[in-house]
């Protein structure tokens, strides 16, 4: 769980110049529980999955994470 955490706030950090409110895309499954865990570190983020977003709306990825 750290490094899930530590991956996230270095991907955020690093984006933290061209971004004001980081938007997080994960699946249907984890993303109550991934809301949870990142409001303890970034409160600001959003977390989204990707049922919530329109298929019209064209989504640039600018980081990734990973287990």
């Amino acid at each position: 769980m750290q490094k899930l955490v530590g991956q996230l706030i270095e991907q955020i950090n690093k984006l933290k110049s061209e971004i004001s409110i980081p938007i997080i895309l994960t699946s249907p499954f984890v993303r109550g529980y991934f809301r949870k865990l990142l409001d303890q570190f970034y409160p600001k983020a959003v977390v989204l999955s990707f049922n919530e977003i329109d298929n019209s709306v064209q989504i640039q990825a600018l980081g990734n994470i990973g287990i």
